[in-house]
């Protein structure tokens, strides 16, 4: 179980989500909404910790790129 924080300007909302994958901060992963069983794309801020909304494209990290082997 993770919090996930909905920031946008000054507003804030927190709410309480499943991960759906391991996540390192600053990486994008799926989370579930326990209330609505949806599955949301969030950015991890920490553990334990994730955020969504226009404010959570500064908490991205630097894209990946993976070589196939």
């Amino acid at each position: 179980m993770i919090t996930v924080i909905y920031a946008d300007g000054g507003i804030t909302l927190t709410l309480q989500a499943k991960a759906l994958a391991a996540a390192a901060t600053g990486d994008l992963f799926n989370v579930q909404n326990l209330t609505s069983k949806k599955t949301i794309q969030a950015v991890a801020t920490g553990p334990g910790a994730a955020m969504v909304g226009p404010d959570s494209q500064s908490q991205r990290g630097p894209a990946r790129s993976y070589a196939a082997r």
